[in-house]
């Protein structure tokens, strides 16, 4: 009599290659997985030491006998640190473990100080006015304000006035940023300028302009 046929296929085979896209905080982690005529599944493993620890969800190959190629984008990673990783794979036929290999993330970047211009003011009413700047945050986390008084070395602490601290972001292009003021003294001459400072303690001021209320 005829019985069951023994199923078709064997165990898969994995190879896990060199990351790529390394940065401070990402990485992809990349191999290849042949099936061998059975349904399979591949994920990876990885972690800061030899033993790994952390898993990827199951990604499905299908039952092919070719070579699949198999990729994962990880994020929040730990920047100057080397990362062990495998890819691994899993029909019915048993799971295979591939080789153990290793990628480090990029050194934090040196921190940039801020550049910040002073703009002219404007609109400048009686008792009001509006001063304007820029400020590149260079990538680093950057806040802003502006000094001014009527002493125009900013020396006299007594008349040196200055406006609440804002964030510029941690962006890597140039940001105008403005700041209105009142309780100003009609037809008085007030100096001013931009201050910005950023989250490594970078501080830098802008050129002093001046603006006469009305």
């Amino acid at each position: 009599t005829v019985g069951t046929p023994p199923p078709v296929g064997s165990a898969p085979t994995t190879k896990t290659l060199t990351a790529t896209g390394i940065s401070r905080t990402t990485a992809n982690i990349n191999g290849e997985v042949t099936p061998n005529k059975s349904s399979t599944q591949y994920w990876f493993e990885y972690g800061q030491t030899a033993n790994l620890g952390l898993a990827t969800a199951l990604q499905s190959v299908g039952d092919g006998v070719a070579k699949v190629p198999a990729s994962l984008s990880l994020s929040n990673l730990a920047p100057a640190t080397t990362y062990y990783f495998r890819l691994n794979a899993q029909n019915q036929f048993g799971t295979i473990n591939g080789a153990i290999l290793t990628f480090k993330t990029s050194d934090p970047p040196i921190s940039i100080a801020p550049v910040v211009t002073t703009l002219p003011a404007g609109p400048v009413a009686t008792t009001t006015a509006t001063m304007r700047g820029t400020v590149h945050p260079y990538g680093t986390q950057t806040m802003y304000w502006f000094e001014y008084s009527t002493d125009t070395r900013f020396s006299d602490q007594s008349r040196l006035k200055t406006t609440p601290q804002r964030s510029a972001g941690a962006g890597t292009n140039t940001v105008s940023v403005e700041a209105k003021v009142s309780a100003l003294k009609s037809g008085m001459t007030y100096y001013y300028r931009i201050v910005a400072q950023n989250s490594a303690g970078s501080t830098v001021r802008g050129d002093t302009l001046t603006f006469k209320t009305k």
